[in-house]
């Protein structure tokens, strides 16, 4: 069983002595826990070390972040001309299809007052041919 503070293990579980790693007077530390703990010290040394050499690293990362910012302005440039570019491809799209509606709108206008006169001569016509039957 654990104690409460959770650091010793009675039976060797999962996280236990059998997968590989040690027990000390009640302190258990697996490789993965030791490689972690040696990783955070070698970190923290080469961030003081490079604390010390300041002035030779510092220009170079004001450099890389001032080129990052220039590229991010880049790219949001480029992004505005696209996204202009694409409302002005659809406001010129919506004006041919208005077009093309109100040609075709004309179209059946005219189509439908064709329609209308020929219907009213063929009447006609079939009216002086009744006529002249009848007479």
């Amino acid at each position: 069983m654990s104690e409460s503070n959770g650091k010793h293990q009675e039976h060797g579980g999962a996280t236990g002595p059998a997968k590989g790693g040690k027990s000390m007077s009640g302190i258990f530390l697996s490789s993965r826990n030791l490689y972690l703990m040696l990783g955070g010290a070698a970190g923290t040394l080469a961030l003081k070390a490079l604390a010390k050499k300041s002035d030779l690293w510092r220009p170079a990362a004001v450099g890389a972040v001032k080129e990052g910012i220039a590229f991010k302005e880049w790219v949001a440039t480029r992004l505005e001309t696209f996204k202009e570019d694409v409302e002005d491809l659809v406001a010129e799209a919506a004006v041919a299809y208005q077009t093309e509606e109100a040609a075709d709108s004309d179209f059946a206008e005219k189509e439908r007052e064709i329609l209308e006169k020929m219907a009213k001569f063929i009447d006609e016509r079939l009216a002086e041919v009744g006529g002249k039957k009848g007479a």
